[in-house]
């Protein structure tokens, strides 16, 4: 190669690093984010990730749009390929005819956590035939979603749709079943009703519907999702009966639950099907559970609830060394008679931090709690006097504890320890929720 030729090389390779490093956003999707822009307002008062700054505040004509906050350009296109403008504190209507629906190259959309009151869900978002991520949770949506915006030719490359904590209502549109690549659902804290259609695609792994007024049956397709890890139909009017067939082939299933619907959970062949055994957090609360047997294979849960159930006398001599793992137990409300103290007592818990055992018939002595036990939830008609000023003392520590056992002996009247009691139950359960919602938040943060 002659020197001529390699100079025009170099030339041409420097001017293509300009170029690319310049960015230069194509002209018209400035326009259109800066019109998007304008049609709402900046609500500094509206800060509910409290990040005190709007992402969109920097955005304007003398700079490139593939440098503004929120905005990612594709490094050869140039073209808008994903806007994040969630938590910037953005207040409107987001219309039909909004600048926004004229950025076609968009593959990842987040409007999470801002304030589109009034706003529907337009059928201009099936426009975005190359969006992979549409995230519109937290942002006061309303209304029905269109069923065209799934039809044949819409949205077949989307993965993580996310329209949670909104006013969404009517029927969950049949289509939204049938996407292809689709492996994030969560449609959970709206008002949508009707019945569950079939699912048809068995990409998805994770479903959240928790907290409708979903009813009917469950579909049967449900154990075809081979690739579901994580499912949450509870707090919904589902009804009939479940039988844990229905989840025994879904393999790499971690959480599952069920509570609060209007159905039965049954185990009407026990040799054959059974939970899978990948299961971590499982929560059954109110589904008519009666017994325990199909929880044999379970070995690995560090949550489990069978609260507000219809169980009843002895914890089974299997079940201790196998909840070995957990750190969070309900069995409150059910009609539990013996805690097989002796077997709990032999196993050490390394990670226990919840017991909650109300509302049962137990009797007999208190088992000896775990080190890692914080907080246990009993009747306090349970327990004597002494009980309960020692368990006053585990939790205030010992100190405190002897106190409260001089004060008892000496007034003889334990009706205000009673008292405290409740009020320290009362704090302790807030605590309790605050916990569970900390660790529902971090499981859909990192379940993938």
């Amino acid at each position: 190669m002659g020197y001529m030729q390699l100079s025009a090389v170099l030339l041409i390779v420097f001017l293509c690093q300009i170029a690319f490093s310049s960015s230069l956003c194509p002209k018209d999707q400035s326009i259109s984010l800066l019109n998007f822009k304008k049609s709402l307002t900046i609500d500094p008062s509206y800060d509910i990730c409290h990040y005190n700054y709007s992402k969109v505040s920097s955005w304007n004509t003398s700079s490139d749009c593939c440098l503004w906050d929120g905005v990612t350009c594709d490094e050869m296109s140039v073209h808008v390929i994903e806007l994040d403008v969630s938590c910037s504190q953005l207040v409107g209507v987001i219309y039909s005819n909004s600048s926004l629906f004229q950025l076609s190259h968009l593959k990842k959309l987040i409007l999470s956590m801002n304030d589109f009151s009034s706003s529907r869900i337009s059928p201009a978002f099936g426009r975005f035939s190359r969006l992979t991520h549409l995230h519109l949770s937290d942002s006061h949506f309303s209304g029905q979603i269109p069923s065209e915006i799934f039809s044949l030719s819409n949205l077949t490359r989307i993965e993580s749709l996310y329209l949670r904590r909104n006013s969404l209502n009517g029927t969950i549109p049949s289509g939204m079943f049938s996407l292809p690549s689709l492996i994030e659902l969560d449609l959970s804290d709206n008002h949508f009703s009707g019945h569950l259609e079939d699912f048809k695609s068995n990409s998805l792994r994770s479903i959240d519907l928790n907290n409708n007024q979903l009813q009917g049956r469950l579909p049967k397709s449900i154990q075809n999702l081979v690739n579901l890890t994580w499912l949450d139909l509870s707090s919904n009017n589902f009804s009939g009966n479940v039988d844990v067939s229905l989840f025994s082939n879904i393999n790499n299933l971690q959480g599952l639950d069920l509570s609060y619907n209007r159905f039965s959970l049954t185990n009407e062949n026990r040799a054959n099907f059974t939970l899978p055994e990948s299961l971590f957090s499982l929560r059954l609360a109110a589904c008519e559970v009666k017994e325990l047997e199909f929880l044999r294979p379970v070995k690995k849960l560090w949550d489990l609830n069978l609260s507000n159930n219809k169980i009843q006398g002895r914890i089974p001599d299997w079940a201790w060394p196998i909840w070995l793992n957990l750190d969070r137990l309900n069995l409150s409300h059910n009609m539990l008679t013996d805690m097989n103290s002796t077997k709990l007592n032999s196993i050490s818990y390394p990670s226990l931090y919840i017991i909650d055992l109300r509302s049962n018939f137990l009797q007999g002595p208190l088992p000896i709690l775990p080190n890692s036990t914080q907080y246990l939830f009993i009747n306090s008609e349970f327990l004597d006097d002494f009980w309960k000023a020692a368990l006053m003392g585990y939790g205030s520590g010992l100190c405190i504890g002897l106190s409260i056992i001089y004060f008892i002996i000496s007034t003889g009247n334990p009706k205000w320890l009673a008292k405290i009691i409740l009020k320290l139950e009362h704090k302790l359960m807030m605590r309790w929720k605050k916990i569970q919602r900390w660790h529902r938040n971090h499981r859909r943060n990192n379940r993938f």
